[in-house]
């Protein structure tokens, strides 16, 4: 049940991103970039910089042989390669994040990108692996050093939200929810 859940939040999500692409253009070939171990459902295509297996069987072998090794910065792929390029939660991490969204771009006429939103990064859940927080302005991303509240390294909510998030993840799957979906707070997303 609870596998069937998942797959059915992750199908949504999936239509979701791709909503926004103009009438009569497919989606694929599609490529994740940054994927980890949760490719998007519809990903023909994965990229990442180190291997992991996918937390889904099926996902596994339906991917066997499209997982490129690679860095985000420098993607070897032709540019306009694929129809649709999605990247989530992989920004923040790089080193230059506006080259590795000009990449992004480059792979796709249309695309999605989703970071940690500042109120997600200074109250609720600061991950110290995140180098930036990415805001989106003008049709191009501006990347900003993290810091807690008021400038400080005081992050209100991170102990606990770690807790939940380890201890009680269905909890921790509902705020997000609640911050995503209700009150858009959780996530920068970013369309092309």
């Amino acid at each position: 049940m609870i596998h069937w859940l998942k797959d059915r939040i992750r199908w949504t999500r999936y239509k979701n991103k791709i909503a926004h692409l103009p009438a009569g253009v497919s989606p694929h070939p599609l490529l994740d970039v940054g994927c980890g171990p949760f490719p998007i459902p519809g990903a023909d295509f994965v990229a990442d910089i180190e291997r992991k297996l996918f937390d889904m069987p099926e996902m596994e072998s339906r991917l066997k042989g499209r997982f490129v090794r690679c860095d985000i910065h420098h993607l070897p792929f032709a540019t306009d390669a694929f129809s649709f390029v999605h990247c989530s939660n992989a920004l923040e991490h790089t080193e230059q994040p506006v080259q590795a969204f000009a990449e992004l771009k480059r792979m796709a006429p249309h695309g999605f990108a989703e970071t940690p939103a500042a109120f997600f990064e200074k109250v609720i859940n600061h991950s110290p692996r995140h180098r930036w927080i990415v805001r989106w302005q003008d049709e191009r991303i501006i990347p900003v050093r993290p810091s807690g509240l008021w400038g400080t390294n005081i992050y209100l909510f991170s102990s606990a939200t770690w807790w939940i998030r380890r201890k009680i993840p269905v909890l921790w799957k509902a705020i997000m929810i609640f911050l995503d979906v209700i009150l858009n707070l959780a996530y920068n997303k970013f369309y092309w």
